[in-house]
């Protein structure tokens, strides 16, 4: 099960923004631009926000962010933390949320 999750995540990735193409100075911009072109990544851009980890990313790093869409998202939350992404944004969730972030950035 954890396995057909995980492939779930893998194959709804919509996006793939890496910073080495010097077009993005921060995680948000890159966020911000790939659900202007797919708005279903809404869950993720409000994730970086709410996490106050936009900025964390300079633009002399190479990194590859790896975009679920909603559904993907809400799914595998749903599967893995028993948690709505609305719950998953609150201030006392923050830890989580960080770390739910984590697996979707490639330094």
């Amino acid at each position: 099960m954890q396995m057909r999750a995980a492939l779930l995540v893998l194959v709804s990735c919509l996006a793939v923004v890496s910073a080495q193409q010097g077009s993005y100075s921060s995680l948000a911009q890159a966020v911000a631009a790939a659900n202007a072109s797919a708005p279903s990544l809404s869950i993720l851009l409000a994730a970086v926000e709410a996490a106050g980890v936009g900025s964390a990313l300079t633009p002399n790093t190479t990194w590859t962010i790896l975009a679920p869409d909603n559904d993907a998202f809400t799914s595998r939350l749903n599967e893995s933390l028993g948690i709505t992404p609305q719950q998953l944004l609150l201030p006392e969730n923050r830890e989580t949320l960080v770390q739910v972030l984590s697996y979707h950035v490639i330094p």
